[in-house]
């Protein structure tokens, strides 16, 4: 029988005789004085017998190979059917008659089949004179939970879980069956354990480059929730710690930007599984370093890189040692399963491994799947094929075997609405970015990995402190990897550190081959086609995988072919290739070897970067010429190559950003790929590349004042979505400019909230707020006195409105009123705009405002709308957004409430008792 995950013991895999020996040992352990008869031979009704004499209780087995079907009928035919030996035993002084069985009958009081059996064994007692009770498998759970280990490893069939994981890993003896699982999870977690202690990004003279000495966890917000679930849409902090939890959901997607630590998570996440299942004893004898956290339940890890798996649909082997030059087919059978043969297979080599067994893996055992690198799936058509064989393999595993398995994918964010898994069942947990309490862990440990102590420790975070406070550099060191080069040249450089994007990678390439020119002669006489040749083979795997899955890795052969042919294009035919190779792989680092014979970029960000470096210095151009703007403008709209379009970007030289932006403002209009076109320029403005140029900057930033870009941003602002915010002085200061603008001359546009919001997130709060108070105080008395209220919603700027032009407010509207209460537009107590705002609230026409400010109406909105009732009465938390009824709602914190009520009682001194009593 499946384990389905809903019994803790699986007593159906036992079978009769095998279950009721089981039951005599338990019994043996717990009680003294007891008999046990031989199994499958007449033992006259009584299986077991405790206490001697006429004091004796009779046990009697019964199994069932269906444990949940059983009703009362069911155990009086068995009772009944040992009527002679129960009369026989009665007569002879047996005081208790005891069933023991791994039947599980349901719990429901009165209605439930066990209180119906119970009542069965009552009525059997006194038709045989003799009182009846049961040991139900619930019972039996308990007994073998509290037994002595050498018990359950007796009976490895029932086991389940991490108990069968540790019977595997403890037992002295084992079947053929057992023994061949062991010895393929033993070799599979060992080498992956190996494989995955190290981080991905190498880092220049890091004295330790072992994940758990680096590791800092990160925060996550939940952007969605799994169906039928009532998690509130939250900041979690730790999300490795979430993602251990056992009450955490099952399933989870992972959104991140490059760099941000998406793999990393999943090594340190499959880390704890392998330590726990390898042991940390062990591995603290073997003078290992230990993850600092401990699974609570012991899981085998299976990370898979998902472009592995696209690249074997497409009928390559991922793991081959060796590139063939025979054509391949692409697969017709491609579930997941199958490709774990091969995932297992190479971790594990020397067992035949077969689909059978990697099904019996996954049923037997508890999982913690990583599918990591959804984005690295370029091809939309191959994605959907991926997602859809994701898909399926959840609904095989994870939903008919709940509890077992636990899978987890990873991805950058998505603004081209490419194939993702089931909305409906996975927990969307979006990485942000790092605190400033993070980003201070991380240098410690990172100095520490350096051997950085005393002074110098100091000189680095002094400087770091001053350089990251201004926002375009603190940006740089929001994600782990951009921290760990910004560290890196903040120590070697000091002052003189680069304060953008492409220029932070880029001034670390350079450091590092300035470093590795000292060390070798082929670096330095070679450099500058060095740098040519890497760029040119990142841009190569970056635009082959986009068409063939199995690029991202290519042969030794195949790069120094396509390295020979490059230079010979561009007349360098006199440079050795095959050193230029070697320093690649061996002194730049930049290519690795995963698989014998073939070579990638470990990191996908660092592929992006000498891809966009190709772009700009190297690419020729044909007979029609080759410009960098047209290829930056070609990239746009295209998903996969954003990255690389962002490192692009920050190539330009001051004289080119003009035309540069010229040349977006043509293309900006253009519908094909319009929401991936315009999440790309808004990350080329939040980069700074067009700060130098502040006419070209603000042709670009006015060009998200369309109605287009306005309902796009808008949400993303307001609802912390994955762009990156924009700061002031990049263009959002001149963003901010039109878009109020555009209010001014049609405020009655429907557009004009999402416009309201998008310039109040951008620009500069205290230029919005003059603004609106201008314009207020022009609508006071008029039909616009409504729209402009509504108008100051974002950033509440009602409760900076002056006093002289609150006492003028007409307030004659319900939309008036839900303007005011919004934009925080507090009345004094008892004026007559105070009455009308309450008097609109009481007649019901507010009930689902945010209230703002602290006027009388607003804080009986936060006191007694329905939503918050609701959310008390559910007994569900008031904080963050809750969803009741399927109507989304403001929430209103505990603390918000209490301050509420307090000047509400203020208000009204003679009932303030009655207030108190109430609430």
């Amino acid at each position: 029988m499946a384990s389905s995950g809903s019994y803790q013991y699986l007593y159906e895999r036992l079978g009769d005789k095998r279950f009721q020996q089981l039951c005599a040992a338990l019994v043996l352990d717990r009680y003294p004085n007891v008999s046990v008869f031989p199994v499958g031979e007449k033992d006259g009704g009584r299986d077991m017998v405790s206490g001697t004499g006429e004091n004796r209780t009779i046990l009697q087995v019964k199994w069932s190979g269906n444990r949940a079907k059983k009703s009362a009928s069911w155990l009086k035919s068995a009772v009944n059917g040992e009527a002679a030996n129960i009369k026989r035993l009665v007569a002879e002084g047996c005081k208790q008659y005891v069933l023991m069985t791994n039947v599980e009958g349901s719990a429901a009081p009165g209605s439930g089949t066990r209180d119906q059996i119970e009542k069965v064994l009552d009525d059997l007692g006194k038709q045989y004179g003799i009182p009846m009770s049961c040991v139900w498998a619930a019972d039996l759970d308990a007994w073998v939970t509290n037994s002595p280990w050498e018990i359950r490893a007796t009976y490895l069939e029932m086991l389940a879980g991490s108990d069968l994981l540790l019977a595997l890993l403890d037992a002295k003896s084992l079947e053929e069956r057992e023994r061949r699982e062991r010895d393929i999870l033993v070799t599979f977690v060992a080498t992956h354990w190996d494989r995955d202690k190290r981080v991905k990004f190498r880092q220049v003279d890091l004295a330790s480059d072992l994940l758990t000495d680096l590791f800092v966890d990160v925060t996550a917000h939940r952007a969605r929730s799994p169906r039928n679930t009532t998690l509130p849409n939250i900041d979690i902090g730790g999300l490795a710690h979430h993602l251990l939890d056992p009450a955490a959901p099952p399933l989870a997607l992972i959104e991140g930007v490059p760099g941000q630590g998406k793999s990393t998570i999943a090594q340190y996440v499959c880390q704890v599984h392998r330590a726990g299942f390898i042991g940390r004893h062990q591995l603290a004898d073997r003078k290992e370093s230990l993850p600092a956290d401990e699974a609570a339940e012991l899981r085998v890890a299976i990370r898979i890189d998902l472009a592995d798996y696209a690249e074997w649909i497409g009928g390559h082997d991922p793991y081959a040692s060796t590139d063939s030059a025979k054509k391949t087919r692409q697969r017709t059978k491609i579930g997941l399963e199958r490709f774990l043969v091969a995932h297992f297979e190479h971790a594990a080599p020397g067992h035949e491994i077969g689909v059978d067994d990697v099904r019996a893996i996954l049923d037997r055992f508890p999982t913690q799947v990583f599918l990591d690198g959804l984005d690295e799936v370029a091809s939309a058509n191959l994605r959907e094929t991926v997602v859809r064989e994701i898909d399926e393999f959840t609904t095989r595993w994870a939903q008919a075997r709940p509890g077992n398995m636990r899978i987890v994918v990873t991805t950058r964010p998505n603004a081209s609405g490419l194939a993702e898994p089931a909305p409906d069942i996975f927990e969307r947990l979006v990485l942000q970015p790092l605190s400033e309490a993070t980003k201070k862990r991380y240098l410690r440990r990172w100095a520490a990995a350096q051997h950085i102590e005393g002074s110098d420790r100091r000189t680095l975070e002094r400087v770091f402190g001053e350089r990251t406070a201004a926002p375009h550099v603190a940006q740089l060191a929001a994600n782990p990897m951009q921290l760990t080069i910004l560290l890196h040249l903040i120590r070697t450089k000091g002052e003189s550190l680069p304060t953008a994007r492409t220029s932070l990678y880029r001034s670390y390439m350079d450091l590092f081959l300035e470093r590795e020119s000292t060390k070798s002669k082929t670096v330095l006489d070679n450099r500058p086609d060095l740098e040519e040749a890497t760029s040119f083979i990142g841009w190569l795997m970056q635009a082959l995988t986009e068409v063939d899955a199995s690029s991202t890795r290519l042969p030794a052969q195949r790069i120094v072919r396509e390295i020979r042919m490059y230079l010979a294009g561009v007349e360098k035919t006199n440079s050795p290739v095959q050193d230029l190779f070697d320093a690649m792989r061996d002194r730049v680092w930049v290519l690795t070897s995963k698989q014998s014979g073939t070579y990638e970029f470990d990191v996908q960000s660092i592929r992006e970067f000498f891809a966009a470096r190709f772009l700009y210095e190297f690419a020729e151009g044909d007979e029609h010429g080759y410009e960098p703007e047209a290829a930056l403008v070609e990239l746009l709209p295209r998903a996969y190559w954003a990255n690389t379009a962002r490192f692009l970007g920050g190539h330009f030289q001051r004289r080119e950003v003009p035309s540069l932006a010229e040349a977006i403002e043509e293309r900006f209009n253009d519908l094909t790929g319009a929401r991936q076109l315009r999440t790309t320029v808004w990350s080329l403005l939040c980069d700074g590349i067009f700060k130098e140029r502040t006419a070209s900057q603000r042709r670009v930033a006015e060009l998200f004042a369309d109605d287009l870009s306005v309902r796009f941003l808008a949400p993303e602002v307001s609802e912390g979505g994955s762009l990156p915010e924009l700061p002031a002085d990049f263009g959002g200061r001149d963003l901010a400019g039109r878009l109020r603008e555009t209010i001014t001359g049609d405020v009655g546009s429907p557009l004009t909230r999402a416009r309201a919001t998008v310039a109040a997130a951008v620009g500069d709060p205290g230029d919005f707020n003059i603004w609106w108070s201008s314009e207020v105080g022009k609508s006071v008395g008029t039909d616009r006195e409504a729209q402009w209220l509504a108008v100051g919603r974002p950033l509440a700027s009602g409760q900076g409105l002056p006093r002289t032009t609150i006492e003028a407010l007409r307030l004659d509207s319900a939309s008036a009123a839900r303007g005011a209460l919004e934009s925080g537009v507090s009345p004094a107590n008892g004026t007559p705009q105070a009455q009308r705002l309450l008097a609109w609230t009481l007649d019901g026409h507010c009930s689902d405002v945010a209230p703002k400010g602290t006027s009388e109406a607003a804080d009986l909105l936060r006191v007694v709308a329905p939503h918050v009732l609701l959310a008390m009465a559910s007994d569900q938390s008031a904080a963050g957004r809750l969803n009741l009824g399927g109507h989304h709602v403001p929430g209103v914190s505990q603390s918000q409430r209490t301050a509420a009520l307090k000047r509400l009682a203020e208000r009204h001194p003679v009932r303030q008792a009655e207030v108190r009593h109430h609430f």
